[in-house]
């Protein structure tokens, strides 16, 4: 079986909206607060936002294995977090993480509150 990630802000009304905000998600999946406050006052960079949180997942993959084999199982996922769309955002590096990492996940793109893709992925960008 296939999975089919797609991404979109915390406003996405679907049935397949997951939730990987630090704030008010599944921490498991989610940055620290430290790197989202990091980020946003520029002492963390893009580059080290994505080494930190990489390196986050893989510990995360590694001490929740049932966590991440629930996630892979399913058909179709969207990532939710509360960042808008088109900003630097951990939604789409874990959907790219995701498409990269497994054979079975298709990131297919960014959707908005009603479920239609407005920007489908065309790999790292």
């Amino acid at each position: 079986m296939s999975l089919k990630v797609f991404t979109s802000n915390i406003n996405y009304n679907g049935g397949n909206g997951f939730d990987i905000t630090v704030k008010s998600g599944d921490f498991d999946f989610a940055p620290t607060w430290d790197m989202v406050w990091s980020h946003k006052n520029g002492t963390l960079s893009d580059d080290e936002y994505v080494e930190k949180y990489t390196k986050l997942m893989e510990d995360s993959y590694n001490r929740f294995p049932h966590k991440w084999e629930k996630l892979l199982s399913k058909e179709k996922v969207t990532l939710l977090c509360y960042c808008k769309k088109g900003k630097f955002c951990h939604r789409r590096l874990l959907a790219e993480l995701l498409h990269l990492n497994f054979d079975n996940v298709e990131y297919i793109g960014e959707v908005n509150s009603k479920g239609e893709l407005i920007q489908k992925y065309i790999g790292e960008q």
